[in-house]
């Protein structure tokens, strides 16, 4: 007996857009991260791109260390830090931070589907339980 898996594909608010047997293949961009490190931008980014659009990209120091939020300023653009260099340091191969960007494309964009489905389930008991208290009331 064949076990197949089915996958939720969330949008970008957390919202079912499709389900998939199998997860697609990302296009990345780590052409910023991959400059001799004397060439690079300050702050590269580095992204990933599924088929439907969706981005997620982590913005790093020159090092790979740490990961920062560009931010328009009436000055200028800045970049805050929002993870310590200790919290994110990113794989001076290729692979690690495809599976990097990977993996935080998964955290946003992918449930399993029996999963997905029973937290649907609970969420409309809960509703419809609130609905019946409210008419009690």
């Amino acid at each position: 007996m064949e076990v197949f898996l089915m996958f939720v594909i969330l949008d970008d608010n957390g919202f079912e857009m499709r389900r998939v047997e199998a997860l697609p293949k990302l296009e990345y961009d780590l052409s910023e991260l991959n400059e001799p490190y004397d060439n690079r931008v300050a702050y590269p980014t580095v992204t990933a791109t599924d088929p439907w659009g969706h981005v997620v990209s982590v913005t790093t120091n020159r090092a790979g260390e740490g990961e920062f939020k560009r931010v328009e300023t009436p000055l200028g653009v800045e970049y805050r830090q929002t993870r310590g260099t200790l919290q994110l340091q990113l794989s001076h191969l290729d692979q690690g931070v495809k599976k990097t960007l990977n993996n935080r494309w998964k955290a946003k964009h992918v449930r399993d589907a029996d999963d997905w489905d029973a937290e649907r389930q609970v969420l409309r008991e809960l509703e419809e339980q609130d609905e019946e208290d409210l008419r009690r009331l």
